[in-house]
């Protein structure tokens, strides 16, 4: 299977965001339990590489298509404010999760009896989990009721760990392929603002990965279009990809057909 520019560039980041968050769980739990509360995991600085990156592979592509060099900084006004909003506001639910998880402990802690010490290594235990998955975490204990207790413990650190991975996989490609694409419509925006790109003989096509992650969402999507540089693609597609997170989805410039 032969993947795009922007696909490569939004799984090599996805790579990295995720070895980072499972760094920083790491370094939450032996860091010291009163800088819990305050911790946030800030994938901002990858988000940022992942949305330049993808950009200036798409001037590369442009360069090709129309057959001449082009090169010029995407590191504009418009650019810079995307960045800006996005980095500032929309990934805050990785925060906000966190407190939500916090949050959740204390309020068990005292509907159980638990001492201020018991919450705190919960705190330590479940950090980057989301509360969805803290739910799924206690009911899986639950369940392991009346089993040898370094037997549950080590069980219960696995199903842990399998859910954090889990985690990090979800904020990994959410943000590395929402970056890459966002950096890739930039490109194409640009260029089409320069003359360099025609919207009259160019359209945008919706691409998907087709192997067995594919959702059926993003499956009925395949092939859906949309005008440069800011259309909306048919099919509920919106502005384009990514459509969920997880997703993979990229697009591509095609031209129209006469």
């Amino acid at each position: 299977m032969t993947r795009t520019p922007t696909q490569r560039i939004g799984d090599k980041w996805a790579k990295t965001i995720a070895e980072a968050f499972l760094k920083w769980e790491k370094e939450v739990k032996v860091s010291g339990r009163k800088n819990i509360p305050a911790t946030k995991f800030d994938p901002t600085p990858f988000i940022e590489a992942a949305f330049y990156e993808g950009g200036e592979a798409q001037l590369e592509e442009i360069g090709k298509l129309v057959g001449i060099g082009v090169n010029f900084d995407l590191r504009n006004p418009e650019t810079l404010a995307w960045l800006e909003k996005y980095c500032g506001d929309e990934i805050q639910y990785i925060d906000e999760t966190t407190r939500a998880t916090i949050k959740q402990i204390v309020i068990r802690g005292q509907t159980e009896g638990l001492t201020p010490t018991a919450q705190a290594k919960l705190i330590e235990d479940h950090i980057g989990l989301h509360p969805r998955q803290l739910r799924a975490l206690e009911t899986f204990e639950e369940g392991l009721e009346g089993m040898e207790e370094t037997a549950r413990v080590k069980a219960v650190e696995k199903y842990r760990k399998r859910l954090l991975r889990q985690r990090a996989m979800t904020i990994s490609l959410t943000e590395g392929h929402r970056a890459a694409n966002e950096g890739y419509r930039a490109a194409n925006r640009d260029a089409v603002k320069r003359g360099v790109l025609d919207p009259d003989e160019w359209e945008r096509e919706w691409l998907g990965t087709p192997d067995s992650r594919m959702c059926s969402i993003c499956a009925g999507l395949v092939g859906a279009k949309a005008d440069l540089p800011d259309g909306q693609f048919d099919r509920g597609g919106g502005g384009g990809p990514i459509k969920h997170n997880r997703c993979r989805c990229c697009e591509i410039l095609v031209r129209k057909i006469a």
